[in-house]
């Protein structure tokens, strides 16, 4: 089967204080570590958003700057080809290529138009998940209508939830302190 990979990297990083992408990570900047991992997983990859960036990788910009993860899923779906899309987040320092190959094989035999992984909580992660591209059409109308949460956006999908067993592989590195816990240092 067909797979494409995007990482995310548009975001404001309002809560680290600094760019989350370019945080050194393993000896290199965490979105492209991240990016790698995708890559080895799905065979390609393009980093959303984060236009500044020159890594060697293809860069696509968010269908609307600003917005959220909503405008980079957008553009990941419109730009592909491949009828199953890992989305990744570009701050999660614990994802791995056998995590995310469990979860394209997964998605391969759920035949629905998302798999979601969900925190023994509840709380979903759409930021590591599995979109098929027939998403696109319902991704648009959100745009459209201004409701930019990948929550509510998930409430509308025929998705499967993928239970999360290692909750060290779905960190988020989102202000200094979850940096700190992942094992990064701000320098």
């Amino acid at each position: 089967m067909t797979w494409a990979g995007f990482v995310l990297a548009g975001g404001h990083s309002t809560r680290m204080g600094r760019d989350k992408a370019g945080l050194a990570f393993r000896g290199q900047p965490l979105a492209l570590w991240v990016a790698r991992q995708v890559e080895a997983s799905a065979g390609n990859v393009t980093l959303v958003g984060g236009e500044h960036r020159d890594w060697g990788i293809p860069v696509l910009p968010d269908a609307a700057a600003g917005i959220g993860p909503l405008g980079g899923l957008v553009a990941a779906l419109r730009s592909t080809t491949a009828a199953w899309n890992l989305i990744l987040a570009c701050d999660m320092p614990g994802i791995n290529v056998p995590l995310l190959q469990e979860l394209m094989a997964f998605s391969e035999q759920m035949g629905k138009s998302a798999v979601v992984p969900v925190h023994p909580g509840g709380r979903l992660e759409p930021l590591c998940a599995a979109y098929h591209r027939g998403v696109l059409p319902v991704a648009e109308q959100a745009l459209a209508n201004r409701e930019f949460s990948m929550q509510k956006l998930l409430s509308k999908l025929d998705l499967t939830l993928w239970p999360i067993t290692r909750e060290a592989d779905f960190i988020n590195a989102n202000t200094p302190a979850e940096w700190a816990a992942a094992g990064g240092d701000l320098g």
